[in-house]
């Protein structure tokens, strides 16, 4: 129960209250709502007079809702990616069909987040793209299987919506990108590796369903240029200094969907 400064009185089952805010849940239509208030507005307030609420309406409050305004967060995504690199207009038609091919893919991630404040937290992302293609150029036939990986820490802020159960956030990584290039060309084997200092940028939205997890959508740019790479072929292994010119750009962007939790 909370008492108002204008004596208005809210029957509500508390969740969470500190120095600026009480989180609450309240009943309507039968379905549990997720609400704040500030304390500068609350008079008095007593979580041990809830237990009425939760038993007169034991089967409304059965299945929990999702909380957006909770301290820690965790998403799995899925989706499709597209990498954003120029394709060199000096190679054949055959061979930028190829790496067309490459550009494309899926991918696969995880992260969490630690709000300390109602909009603000940190974090950390870590997300994985795969693309494959196979193609018949002028030297034989080639199949490729390239992976790209990034992991770092980050910041995130968050704005929650009136009922407490959705949520629209973004968030800032910097950290590793790695990549990793599998070939094989006329049954013998190369990889292609390296890595360098990567950049991650996204924004999502969440929506709380009535179980207590959400589902989301987000769109990422990830940004990361490859300057230095390490060829290992017929046994031999080179670490190569890639010019300017020749640099991967390893930039894509991701679209997704996933839960939360």
């Amino acid at each position: 129960m909370i008492i108002t400064h204008q004596q208005d009185t809210i029957i509500a089952k508390i969740t969470k209250a500190d120095e600026r805010y009480i989180y609450y849940t309240y009943l309507k239509d039968g379905k549990p709502i997720n609400s704040m208030i500030t304390m500068d507005l609350v008079k008095d307030f007593q979580k041990q007079d809830l237990g009425d609420l939760e038993n007169s309406e034991k089967k409304g409050l059965k299945r929990k809702q999702y909380n957006a305004y909770k301290d820690t967060r965790v998403a799995i995504d899925l989706g499709f990616s597209n990498r954003i690199g120029k394709i060199d207009p000096s190679l054949s038609m055959s061979e930028r069909d190829h790496i067309r091919g490459l550009l494309r893919g899926f991918h696969y991630g995880l992260d969490a987040q630690y709000f300390f404040s109602e909009s603000y937290g940190i974090g950390l992302d870590i997300n994985r793209f795969q693309s494959q293609n196979t193609s018949n150029l002028g030297f034989g036939q080639i199949t490729e299987k390239n992976a790209i990986t990034f992991i770092g820490p980050g910041f995130y802020s968050r704005s929650v919506s009136g009922n407490g159960n959705n949520a629209f956030l973004m968030g800032f990584n910097i950290g590793y990108l790695g990549a990793n290039s599998s070939t094989m060309i006329n049954s013998s084997p190369a990889t292609i590796t390296g890595g360098t200092f990567g950049t991650n940028i996204k924004v999502g939205y969440d929506i709380g369903m009535p179980d207590g997890y959400a589902f989301g959508f987000s769109l990422r740019l990830i940004g990361g240029v490859l300057n230095q790479i390490t060829t290992r072929y017929n046994g031999q292994s080179n670490k190569i200094k890639l010019p300017e010119e020749d640099r991967e750009n390893l930039s894509r962007i991701d679209l997704s969907v996933g839960i939360r939790f």
